[in-house]
């Protein structure tokens, strides 16, 4: 299963798609035991299915998706894990630096930082 980012939860997002897949909440924690809880996906399945699995339903799955050698070098660089903060502070992680191709597109400022 791939995940979109799509309204009115994700707003073009993957983070907060992220999110939004590990707990099944809205933003404010409700409901406390999520929508349809049982659709939770854990956090290593919910990664993949944000990258690996997007790349194979488009098919790019030889050439993007996933760090290995001899794929494009396309990533983020995170402020925080997502595989370990806690549920609550996911919604807070910022992208840092954007990797394509092997180039740096995007670099957070110091001034955005604080």
């Amino acid at each position: 299963m791939a995940i979109g980012t799509d309204a009115p939860f994700a707003r073009g997002n993957p983070l907060l798609a992220f999110y939004g897949v590990v707990t099944r909440q809205d933003l404010r924690g409700r409901p406390t035991s999520g929508w349809g809880a049982s659709e939770r996906l854990d956090r290593p399945a919910a990664l993949a299915a944000l990258t690996l699995t997007g790349a194979r339903v488009l098919g790019e799955a030889a050439e993007t998706g996933s760090l290995t050698v001899g794929k494009r070098a396309d990533l983020v660089v995170l402020s925080g894990d997502l595989m370990t903060l806690p549920d609550r502070d996911l919604p807070l992680i910022r992208v840092e630096m954007t990797v394509a191709g092997g180039r740096i597109v995007h670099e957070r400022t110091p001034a955005e930082r604080n």
